[in-house]
């Protein structure tokens, strides 16, 4: 029988009532399973496979209501028709409130156990179809935001630039981007609070907001009294957003701005490391907030590295997070984007990452510079 066809397992301990609803399931032209026990069912790991449970409430071991809590917490989503010869509304109620599609009771009337199973096995088609267009929304929207930070950085001969982003799921609220200005290299790296669609929009947002400010010349102090006021006057559920932009200038001249993120690493040809430590707050948390850059002076071979807290945060396999030191260790021994991420995912190990990594990297050539 095709494998497409939907399943519909039946686990109950009364033989007869399993061959009978065999037969009747295949008679609609589904597969059937049956088991006499919840834990011989739990042993056959039904998952990725469309369908149906039909499960009776009072089973030797672990009953059928247990069975439900079970088959949620394995985040297995196979809708569940109760059947049981002892009904009650106490226990009709919480199977209903678990999700259960339909609570019939023993002897069972065939029409009704059809229509339920139909229902079942429809709410089960119409779920997946779902996952799969949201999933497929998903990886669009990734592409998408993968796209905007598709770095082919310029390259305006007295700086080179890289830039890598990790994301934790799909999509994320990290970006980073760089661009030539007149004579001047500028890049910034951001980091919105959350994880998800909700954060990628808004770093989609700010992204758009950061670029179009800064092909304008727009003051950097500026651009960061406008992003907070964007994110304080609207109702965006509590976002926040940390970010530097850091433009570099011909002669090695650097003007930046920290609003609440890690502070950028520059490190000398020597592997000396420096924090660039003055701030501002996030973006987003205070209306009246004011914002003020700083700048540094840089000499060739200068590197600057600027990375969101998914680098520094990123968890090894026994819970110990990669941290500053490790990173400003990184950092003097000039590890590019790549190999800094590759050095992330190393120290994971097998652990997922809990945040998404962006890394961007900035050397000062001076080569080209105007004298």
């Amino acid at each position: 029988m095709d494998q497409d066809v939907p399943v519909v397992y039946v686990v109950d301990d009364d033989a007869s009532i399993r061959i009978a609803m065999d037969s009747l399931i295949r008679s609609l032209g589904f597969r059937a399973q049956t088991f006499a026990t919840a834990s011989d069912f739990l042993q056959c790991q039904p998952r990725g496979v469309s369908g149906c449970v039909i499960l009776d409430v009072q089973l030797p071991g672990l009953n059928g209501l247990d069975l439900q809590r079970e088959l949620k917490q394995a985040d297995i989503r196979l809708p569940v028709i109760f059947v049981t010869g002892r009904g009650d509304v106490p226990t009709s109620v919480r199977a209903m409130k678990a999700g259960a599609v339909e609570f019939l009771t023993k002897p069972l009337e065939e029409p009704e156990l059809i229509n339920a199973i139909h229902e079942a096995v429809e709410r089960d088609r119409a779920a997946r179809e779902a996952e799969e267009a949201e999933q497929q929304e998903l990886e669009t929207a990734a592409r998408i935001q993968q796209g905007l930070m598709a770095l082919t950085a310029p390259q305006p001969g007295f700086a080179t630039v890289a830039g890598r982003n990790l994301p934790c799921a799909a999509v994320g609220g990290d970006f980073f981007s760089a661009v030539t200005v007149d004579d001047d290299i500028i890049v910034s790296i951001a980091d919105v609070s959350g994880k998800g669609i909700a954060a990628a929009i808004m770093a989609s947002l700010l992204q758009g907001m950061i670029h179009e400010a800064v092909l304008s010349r727009v003051p950097l102090a500026d651009i960061a009294r406008s992003a907070n006021e964007f994110f304080c006057v609207r109702d965006l559920c509590a976002k926040y957003a940390t970010f530097v932009i850091a433009s570099l200038r011909p002669g090695g001249d650097l003007e930046y701005i920290n609003c609440g993120h890690i502070p950028p690493l520059i490190a000398c040809h020597s592997g000396v490391v420096a924090r660039l430590c003055e701030s501002n707050i996030p973006v987003g948390l205070l209306p009246s907030a004011e914002y003020a850059s700083s700048s540094a002076k840089l000499c060739p071979g200068d590197r600057i590295t600027l990375v969101t807290d998914g680098v520094t945060e990123a968890e090894g396999p026994d819970g110990e997070f990669f941290g500053h030191e490790r990173l400003e260790e990184a950092a003097g021994r000039g590890m590019s984007p790549d190999e800094l991420i590759t050095a992330v995912r190393l120290f994971c190990g097998d652990r997922p990452l809990n945040d998404d990594c962006t890394v961007v990297g900035m050397v000062y050539t001076g080569r080209g510079a105007r004298r």
